[in-house]
């Protein structure tokens, strides 16, 4: 016979079984914790704003002084008092308006004189009524005419005959404004060609899209080597801000679907220096093969493949607070609590590096601010992440934005050692913002070699932007110039060139 104590599990099997179904409880809440976050996500990018923008609303507000002041009960007492006395008397400060910004002298004035009705014999003018409307007339499309009159003898020996001037765009049926007007209108303004097309015919004007789409490749072909210069001067620059954007690309390898493409963007800050590069994937054959000869740091975010340059290359590599601080503002619904405690210190970072701007500190100034101000902020910062830090793998929002700061930890703090870089890289996004904005109008790039070639145009519109010059005006000139300009001088094409400073 077999007695219930030869079969029941010993003490040491109960705790074993115990513990892995702890395991599993705990494997469990972290995979339900995971596919909550990955919800709120998916609602984010559905419904939600994409706005960043970080409001503590605790009820309780840390003011400078050190006091605290409940917020909610000063407003619940406030309204308690509105509702005990029906009639209010609201006292209106009258609000200090400026007046109208007037408009710019350099616009065309058409002046229109009113007489009053009535003799004015008699009468001295004292004064003047003034009232001035911004006005508007689409634009005007002309055709420009060059005639060179031709001269002979009687007896044909003689001919005389002007020659037509050189033209950026050789034989095209476009001029220079035109074609500029095109990609402005496109890679600034956001206008596909087929809404061109548009325009045009509202005032009578038909182009076939084939004769349109040949603008960018003629455009392209005459700045190429203006192209190479700015990349070869922003290769030799000391700090690069780097980042990349996708584009889907029409290709015969893949009929009636897209393939996806990278414009790698790298920025000079120092020198307000941009320029775009195309290439057909993600991994590190295009960043590495332009950052071989490269000496000096790079600021990038988390991507592995900046990393896998570091090894290879004598580059420095450190990261940007931006995307660390995105990882946390995602995770404010997962854990509001923690997520809400690292976006404040985060804002006191940021906080510091305003100061900086405003009172336009030297780079040494800054340097300065930010040992004295920056590093004993990271140093509480580390220590709550130490603190905090998930056991295993984190599948949480807040555990993927503990793990993921952490891991970058050296390069997040490295900015706090050179007044000369950056607390981030959004200046660099600010560039990608028009490939962006463009992707969502025109869609995709009909080839390979059209995605390259609108590098160019993104290029130099964005350089135009950062030195805040006209981008249509530049283009234009630009056109204009180039048949007649030597190779040496090609520099001075270059938005923004002078040549007390050079290209910078």
């Amino acid at each position: 016979m077999i007695k219930t104590s030869d079969i029941s599990p010993s003490n040491e099997q109960l705790l074993l079984q115990n513990s892995l179904l702890q395991a599993d409880v705990l494997e469990l809440n972290s995979q339900i914790n995971e596919l909550k976050f990955q919800l709120l996500e998916l609602r984010r990018i559905v419904f939600a704003s994409k706005s960043e923008r970080f409001i503590n609303t605790d009820n309780s507000v840390q003011l400078p002084l050190g006091l605290v002041v409940d917020a909610i009960a000063e407003v619940e007492t406030k309204e308690q008092e509105i509702k005990a006395h029906t009639r209010t008397t609201v006292e209106l400060k009258p609000k200090n308006h400026h007046g109208r910004v007037p408009f710019g002298s350099h616009l065309k004035r058409v002046v229109t004189v009113l007489m009053p009705e009535g003799s004015t014999e008699g009468l001295e003018q004292t004064g003047i009524e003034v009232k001035e409307t911004l006005e508007c007339t689409p634009a005007i499309v002309f055709v420009n005419r060059t005639e060179c009159p031709i001269f002979e003898t009687k007896n044909k020996e003689k001919k005389l005959v002007a020659s037509m001037p050189e033209a950026a765009l050789g034989k095209s049926m476009f001029g220079n404004s035109f074609a500029a007007h095109l990609l402005v209108s496109k890679f600034v303004d956001h206008c596909p060609e087929h809404r061109m097309q548009q325009i045009l015919k509202r005032s009578d004007v038909h182009v076939a899209t084939s004769s349109l789409n040949e603008i960018p490749t003629m455009v392209a072909h005459c700045l190429g080597a203006v192209y190479a210069l700015v990349m070869k001067q922003v290769l030799s620059a000391s700090y690069l801000q780097i980042d990349e954007t996708t584009m889907r690309v029409l290709t015969d390898k893949k009929p009636g679907k897209t393939h996806r493409g990278f414009y790698w963007v790298y920025r000079d800050p120092l020198n307000r220096l941009v320029f775009f590069d195309y290439q057909p994937d993600r991994t590190r054959a295009g960043p590495a093969e332009l950052l071989k000869d490269f000496i000096g740091q790079i600021q990038t975010d988390g991507y592995s493949v900046y990393e896998e340059i570091r090894k290879l290359f004598n580059i420095t590599l450190f990261f940007c607070w931006a995307h660390a601080r995105r990882y946390f503002e995602k995770a404010l619904k997962n854990d509001k609590v923690r997520a809400s405690w690292m976006m404040e210190k985060i804002q006191l970072l940021y906080a510091i590096e305003r100061r900086a701007r405003e009172e336009k500190l030297s780079f040494a100034d800054r340097l300065e601010l930010r040992q004295r101000e920056s590093i004993p902020v990271l140093a509480e910062i580390k220590a709550w992440l130490d603190k905090n830090k998930p056991s295993g793998t984190p599948k949480s929002g807040i555990g993927k934005a503990i793990h993921y700061t952490l891991k970058r930890w050296d390069g997040l703090v490295h900015y706090t050692t050179d007044g000369n870089v950056e607390i981030d890289n959004n200046w660099v996004e600010n560039s990608i913002r028009p490939v962006t904005l463009g992707r969502k109008n025109y869609l995709f790039a009909g080839s390979h070699e059209g995605a390259a070639r609108a590098c160019i145009f993104y290029t130099f519109f964005a350089i135009c932007k950062l030195r805040g010059i006209n981008p249509y005006t530049w283009l234009k000139e630009t056109l204009d110039r180039i048949p007649t300009l030597r190779s040496a001088d090609l520099h001075t094409l270059i938005p923004g060139y002078t040549p007390e400073a050079g290209s910078k």
